[in-house]
């Protein structure tokens, strides 16, 4: 089967690709009705974005579920999203490539990718991945040590670690054409209208009638002491762990604008790191901008470098007085939704009582709407013998004559004496 177009976004982390995928999946019955079938990372069984995902049974696996599914779901144009496709262990063998074009057919094929400054790449990876989720077993690293472990003592580990841009791309141009390639940078100054969502359904030719826009940001960072708490938290466990009830626990706690004061910490990379970072990327961020987007300056990222001077405040970890407003916080919010559900509990429990009493009310007047009924047919069938006996036999004719009380045995009613009457004996017997 061939479709008329196949999309594949190249989730590269830490790009707001999670981002982008909650809002393809709020939208996708609208993609449907455009024609469009859309497959996130959720949606292969056979193909999970855990390690392993760079051999080629599994992606074939991956991609014959992605066939069935098609099969049965219809659309002419299929859109691939999964932060997997961006691995350059994966991308590094070209058989891998050609599989997906081999096995997935289109007449034309659209290949996204969105590249973020590096020094900004290592921040939120560092965050996500050496706290969030410890993919590494032991205690929490602290950010040297992590960075060496990552990049290398000399920073060698550049490509492995996605950041050489032009070695994630350039295998992707080779298997689908570079004219098929879209490459846009993850920099809000550059995206559409100063919009991720925006950016990416104009690059990814995704149509937006009908479609919604309200999704919230996804992975976002916050302050240090909410970081600090959560990696204190995965460190007990001696593999690599992260807890994903415990992740959207704290994620709920960093949208609160509580833990946004300046109170509290925001985790800084030092500038001279930085600027070491960037001055190993910059050839290879050149030559991105100049020869596959055709910017004559050579400049791919606008943001401006930091200033070696720039002064770095050192986060001075989980003090007491940093760690006793934030429990009270957390407890005052917790007792509020409690009570918040004791209220709904309460409410409910009224409502439960005033349904009850209205069915009993119910109940009643349909017996009596019943029992009226009844004596309405009756009343109305004037013929009825049984009725009609029943009235004879509980009237009797004398109830129905006056007087009857007064009425003697010879049928003639009886005087009663009137006194004062001026008859002859009572007048004889005065005298």
């Amino acid at each position: 089967m061939t479709c008329e177009q196949l999309t594949l976004h190249v989730g590269v982390p830490r790009t707001g690709t999670t981002t982008i995928q909650s809002f393809l999946d709020a939208n996708r019955k609208c993609l449907h009705d455009h024609g469009i079938f859309y497959v996130g990372p959720a949606c292969l069984r056979s193909y999970p974005h855990e390690p392993g995902f760079e051999k080629e049974e599994r992606l074939y696996g991956g991609i014959q579920e992605l066939k069935q599914r098609l099969e049965r779901n219809g659309g002419n144009r299929v859109l691939w999203s999964n932060e997997a496709l961006s691995r350059y262990c994966l991308v590094k063998n070209a058989k891998n490539l050609q599989m997906i074009r081999r096995e997935l057919p289109a007449s034309r094929y659209l290949v996204v990718i969105y590249l973020r400054r590096q020094d900004h790449y290592v921040r939120s990876s560092y965050l996500q991945w050496g706290i969030k989720c410890k993919f590494y077993p032991g205690r929490v690293l602290d950010f040297n040590d992590w960075l060496r472990i990552t990049l290398g003592d000399d920073f060698q580990n550049l490509l492995d670690a996605n950041l050489d841009y032009p070695g994630l791309i350039q295998p992707w141009i080779d298997a689908f054409g570079r004219e098929n390639v879209v490459i846009r940078a993850f920099e809000k100054g550059q995206f559409l209208n100063g919009d991720l969502i925006e950016d990416f359904c104009n690059a990814a030719e995704v149509p937006t009638t009908n479609c919604t826009f309200d999704v919230p940001n996804k992975n976002v960072s916050y302050n240090m002491e909410l970081h600090d708490m959560l990696g204190m938290y995965n460190a007990v466990f001696e593999d690599s762990f992260f807890s994903a009830a415990m992740l959207q626990f704290m994620e709920h706690q960093g949208e609160d604008e509580f833990f946004s004061r300046p109170f509290f910490s925001r985790f800084a990379i030092p500038a001279k790191c930085r600027i070491e970072i960037l001055r190993r990327c910059e050839e290879s961020n050149r030559k991105v901008a100049k020869e596959l987007l055709g910017r004559e300056d050579g400049v791919l990222f606008r943001e401006p470098w930091p200033r070696p001077d720039e002064t770095h405040q050192s986060y001075g970890g989980l003090t007491t007085e940093k760690l006793v407003p934030i429990f009270l916080h957390m407890l005052q919010k917790q007792h509020g939704a409690i009570q918040e559900q004791h209220n709904r509990i309460r409410e409910l429990e009224r409502l439960v009582k005033q349904l009850n009493f209205a069915g009993v009310i119910r109940a009643v007047l349909r017996k009596m709407k019943r029992r009226i009924t009844s004596l309405v047919t009756l009343g109305r069938n004037g013929a009825n013998e049984e009725w009609q006996e029943k009235l004879d036999a509980s009237v009797r004719p004398q109830d129905l004559s006056p007087r009857s009380s007064d009425a003697g045995q010879n049928g003639t009613c009886r005087e009663k004496p009137h006194f004062g009457a001026s008859t002859g004996s009572v007048a004889a017997g005065s005298h």
